[in-house]
């Protein structure tokens, strides 16, 4: 059952009271919102239960995508923690193992530490594949959804600028 609202003559700007629904003032942008439409030319459909079901199904499919996207980010990987392959570009020492796991949600800085420990350098600089040095507060499993091979998310390293 709908609640009802009493409107005063205050709050109205007429002599009498009157009750009104709170959901007409939703059914009226809705049909203010329908005949906009049409007059553009795109008419959706006229009856408003269709407009409020869709309403609903594209809540529905936006939490969907969420879990999905939630899902994917551990997808392949148990407990979360994706492979980083490091490749040596240059005159730098080699990391043994040349492959390591790490959290899907660590930060890109996070390996540059690493690798900065590991080498023992001072300054070391990274790239996804050979092909762009990515920031240090992108983290991790977007870039390996992004750019993995075979599983594996390829970092190159130097100690000087290689590329750009």
């Amino acid at each position: 059952m709908s609640q009802r609202l009493i409107e005063s003559e205050s709050e109205s700007g007429t002599d009498q009271s009157e009750v009104r629904d709170p959901s007409d003032g939703v059914k009226n942008k809705l049909e203010d919102y329908t005949r906009r439409l049409s007059q553009l030319g795109l008419d959706l459909d006229s009856d408003s239960n269709s407009n409020s079901n869709s309403s609903s199904f594209m809540v529905e499919e936006a939490q969907k995508q969420k879990t999905v996207d939630h899902q994917l980010t551990k997808q392949g990987t148990p407990g979360g923690k994706i492979t980083i392959r490091f490749q040596p570009i240059g005159a730098i020492s080699a990391v043994r193992p040349a492959a390591c796991k790490i959290s899907a949600e660590q930060h890109f800085s996070a390996v540059v530490l690493f690798l900065k420990r590991r080498v023992k350098v001072d300054t070391v600089f990274c790239y996804i594949s050979n092909s762009f040095a990515p920031s240090p507060q992108q983290q991790v499993g977007d870039l390996w959804r992004q750019f993995k091979v075979n599983d594996e998310l390829i970092v190159c390293y130097c100690a000087t600028v290689a590329f750009g």
